[in-house]
C-alpha cells in the first residue's frame, strides 16, 4: 500500500473517533 493510502485511512479513523467522542 502507498503511504498516502495509510494517511487517508488514518485521517478517516481520526475523524470517526472524534465524532464518536463528540456525541
Amino acid at each position: 500500500m502507498d503511504y498516502t493510502w495509510e494517511m487517508f485511512l488514518d485521517a478517516l479513523d481520526f475523524e470517526s473517533a472524534h465524532q464518536r467522542e463528540s456525541r
